[in-house]
């Protein structure tokens, strides 16, 4: 979390110019210092900056009540000096980029040109370009990354990494098969952005969470997610499950009922079998060691519909080794056992070209259970599905949400 400093405050004092008695100045510093602090001398009495992101980018965001007054009036002030940013490579390359612009002004203690108009003129130019290279970063994602946090999770024998964004009504993820809580990004920032807490526990062994693989079930992986929500919510959520994530989000809403507000289950198989040839295709997939190229060629295949492209995130990201556990998890949990998601309410969004959980499977699950069961149909998706059409996803979930706002 960011801290205040003013610039009377002894630890970053070398960091600031002095200012002129009546002004203030604060600096936004993460505990790493990713950003050295930059002051504004005399006109310039209020600039913020805000560090962001949650997801390894570091970047500026800089807010100044009196940036108008720096573009549209000196008052005989001074200007603010330039900023020292450090890494990321695109900040660095953003500062180089400021400093040829400055090239040809004094950066330290330039008075403002009041009564030359051409040179005001660039003056404000300058700023104009200094505010476009560093302070491009929207506002509701600065407040989002300031509600980012991280917590570990005890789970009987398992320890998690979670992950929590956002205010609002709780919605915690599951991930699919041998992937981690990476796929739900964009899914998980919007849902933030749109007023819900988004949760997302890493499953055993990805990321910074442990835990044993050996002879586990669902009901295992089930307890690891019902000990996020009593530890981090303690009361029902929304869980949202991809691929064998609807799985174990089943799992919970039948073994943990209490614990379970609504389900929202993406691609969701179990019932109707793929092909023999698609089960060998995904057998091999995942028990044999690939070249890229053949890797590439077997996802393509398995979880994208024809024509769709797979993003860099695809091509990566895979914990094989937990996938292997997971599938023989598969023949450990009967389908009786989790199949009917307990009693809970359900949104069940389902790509029609998905060869994986065929699309049959959701429109049985809605035939079985048509007082409980959404079932929504995106055209053009496979299996990956978030990646295919992410905004037709977006939008059947929030819509779900909404609809449900005061049903329990």
């Amino acid at each position: 979390m960011s801290r205040w400093h003013d610039c009377a405050d002894t630890e970053h004092r070398k960091r600031c110019k002095k200012l002129p008695s009546g002004t203030t100045a604060r600096f936004g510093l993460r505990a790493t210092c990713p950003i050295s602090a930059f002051t504004a001398s005399g006109i310039v009495d209020n600039w913020v900056c805000h560090p962001f992101p949650p997801a390894g980018f570091q970047a500026a965001k800089c807010i100044s009540e009196t940036l108008y007054r720096c573009l549209h009036g000196c008052d005989g002030g001074h200007w603010p000096v330039k900023p020292t940013i450090r890494k990321p490579l695109a900040a660095e390359r953003a500062r180089r980029k400021l400093n040829l612009t400055l090239s040809g002004v004094e950066s330290d203690r330039r008075k403002c040109p009041v009564d030359d108009a051409n040179a005001r003129t660039g003056v404000k130019m300058t700023l104009v370009i200094f505010a476009a290279l560093i302070c491009n970063v929207p506002e509701t994602a600065v407040a989002q990354s300031e509600l980012t946090r991280r917590e570990i999770v005890r789970a009987g024998p398992a320890t998690l990494q979670v992950t929590i964004r956002g205010e609002g009504e709780p919605i915690v993820f599951i991930p699919s098969r041998g992937r981690d809580v990476q796929d739900f990004d964009a899914l998980s920032n919007r849902l933030a952005q749109a007023g819900y807490q988004v949760i997302l526990p890493e499953p055993r062994a990805i990321g910074g969470s442990t835990g044993p693989l050996k002879d586990i079930t669902y009901h295992d992986l089930a307890s690891d997610v019902a000990a996020t929500i009593e530890s981090l919510v303690g009361r029902p959520a929304t869980v949202i499950g991809h691929d064998f994530g609807n799985r174990i989000a089943r799992t919970l809403a039948s073994d943990y009922p209490c614990l379970v507000k609504q389900l929202i289950l993406l691609s969701a198989g179990g019932m109707v079998p793929r092909s023999p040839e698609m089960e060998k295709l995904t057998t091999h997939f995942w028990e044999s060691a690939l070249s890229r190229e053949d890797r590439l060629t077997a996802i393509r295949k398995i979880f994208f519909a024809a024509g769709n492209d797979v993003p860099r995130t695809w091509e990566e990201g895979w914990y094989f080794e937990v996938a292997r556990a997971q599938r023989a998890s598969d023949a450990r949990t009967s389908l009786k056992e989790w199949w009917a998601g307990g009693s809970a309410p359900m949104l069940v969004v389902q790509g029609t070209e998905d060869v994986v959980a065929l699309p049959e499977n959701a429109k049985r699950l809605a035939a079985e259970f048509p007082e409980r069961v959404t079932l929504v149909e995106i055209p053009h998706a496979g299996h990956a599905l978030l990646p295919e059409q992410p905004e037709q996803v977006e939008r059947a979930i929030l819509a779900y949400l909404r609809s449900r706002v005061g049903t329990q």
